[in-house]
């Protein structure tokens, strides 16, 4: 709830700085018109004065202008803080005083998520020094108190007033001291920075992705994104590993960035306009790519320890339900607990439980009859058409070879998020489905050993944690 609000009143303040330009420009305009026209000024000799038409008008200009530039410091931190959670107030003062919202984009003021205005983001992952935060948070104090003191000086109606108030300014900002370095208290940001896929993480789609880093990537960071590629060698710099780290350290959108921007300028030995993609490949195609890359980390983190580390929506798909004829995807499913089974025609079925939503997954093989006939056991199968994709989606995210999957079962919790896995032909033991709720290392050989009440007991026990990359299920 407070993120929608945060998100809201972020778009609030960018319409009112615009409103507030408008009313300085007004205010511009009327004066330039009184000085053109010989009319700003009353009396004359040493009885001149500004007329009260004129002094409205300059009214107009200076409190647009002051009312401006406290929504452009104000609207990049509200929207900052509403996205990336909790930070020190020593940031959020830094944040303010490295803010770039002058003009933010007319094209985007009816957009939830505009383009990041500031080449700094907070981030949690980045250990601000306390002499760093305690200057930072000095210097907004000081001149934040120079912006309330400027509110006299634009609304004062006597002049003993606006002098005093004046007076107050020029103390404050010959006090404040000078502001850290941006790069001692956040992290660099580019402008796609808090931008999130805007589609399911879907499997039609992680499969589209592979075929796009297949033809435009493979070579340089290898098939399965170890860096190890046949151009590898050939780079200015050694192409670097896609794998869990890469998500779990990178917003969403910065990665959006690299894809299709580069991650430099070419120079000092930077991979810069040979890595950006964005001739190649749409907006959509580059997050198609970005989901592939997700779903293979997905696969090494189940590998490497003993659950899920970071959050995962489960893949969405097409579903046809002979009990739920209202559900057609998964992602309808949420607010139940849903079991994937994947498993050829041949394979037996598991024990159904009343707790779960019974979903059958075939790889491609054909569901004869009426919808759900085959697997009368089942709530839900997947249509042939998807049936095929679905099936290398899920075998990337459990980190398996397609041809190994069958037999495989994964829990989805009621936010839609992946949450256990079992293994072909294990059949009591889960994957721990809290690892990606806790955080610290937990050694991979550390297994539950638990049956699937005590697993379930565990989902519902913790909710997941946002993680960067698809931050909502």
């Amino acid at each position: 709830m407070l993120h929608e609000l945060g998100i809201a009143a972020a778009l609030g303040l960018r319409w009112l700085h615009w409103i507030a330009v408008a009313a300085a420009l007004y205010g511009v305009l009327r004066t330039a018109a009184a000085i053109w026209q010989g009319r700003a000024w009353a009396g004359s000799d040493a009885k001149t004065r500004l007329r009260p038409r004129t002094q409205a008008s300059l009214r107009w200009l200076v409190g647009g202008a002051w009312l401006a530039l406290g929504c452009a410091v104000a609207w990049p931190v509200v929207y900052a803080a509403s996205v990336s959670g909790p930070q020190p107030p020593g940031v959020w003062a830094s944040m303010a005083l490295a803010a770039q919202g002058w003009f933010p984009s007319w094209s985007e003021l009816g957009q939830w998520h505009p383009a990041w205005v500031s080449s700094w983001r907070p981030d949690a992952g980045v250990p601000p020094g306390s002499r760093a935060l305690a200057r930072g948070e000095q210097a907004a104090a000081w001149l934040g108190a120079a912006y309330l003191a400027g509110a006299g000086v634009v609304f004062a109606r006597q002049a003993s007033w606006r002098l005093a108030a004046a007076m107050v300014v020029v103390a404050c900002l010959l006090l404040a001291p000078g502001t850290p370095r941006p790069e001692l208290v956040l992290a660099p940001a580019t402008p796609h920075t808090f931008r999130q896929p805007p589609t399911d993480f879907d499997a039609g789609r992680i499969l589209a992705g592979a075929r796009h880093y297949q033809q435009l990537c493979a070579s340089c960071h290898g098939a399965k994104g170890r860096g190890d590629g046949p151009l590898a060698a050939r780079q200015p710099r050694w192409p670097s590993v896609l794998g869990p780290a890469l998500f779990e350290h990178r917003h969403a959108g910065d990665l959006h960035w690299s894809v299709r921007q580069g991650l430099g300028n070419g120079t000092e030995g930077k991979a810069g306009a040979s890595h950006a993609y964005g001739a190649a490949l749409s907006s959509q195609e580059a997050w198609n790519v970005l989901d592939y890359l997700r779903a293979g980390a997905a696969g090494a983190e189940l590998a490497d320890h003993p659950g899920w580390r970071q959050a995962l929506p489960a893949p969405d798909m097409a579903l046809r339900c002979a009990r739920l004829p209202q559900v057609q995807r998964l992602r309808d499913l949420r607010g139940q607990r849903v079991r994937i089974h994947a498993a050829h025609a041949g394979t037996p079925p598991v024990m159904p439980d009343p707790r779960l939503i019974d979903v059958v997954l075939r790889p491609g093989d054909p569901l004869h009859g009426p919808p759900g006939s085959d697997v009368g056991w089942a709530d839900c199968g997947v249509p042939d058409a998807v049936s095929a994709a679905a099936w290398q989606a899920y075998a990337w995210v459990a980190g398996r070879e397609a041809a190994q999957l069958d037999g495989a079962q994964f829990l989805v919790d009621r936010g839609g998020w992946l949450r256990a896995y079992q293994a072909p032909g294990d059949t009591l033991a889960w994957s721990a489905p809290d690892t990606m709720c806790e955080p610290g290392e937990i050694a991979p050989d550390q297994r539950t050993g638990e049956g699937l009440s005590d697993t379930l007991q565990r989902i519902d026990a913790q909710p997941v944690r946002p993680p960067l990359f698809r931050a909502r299920s």
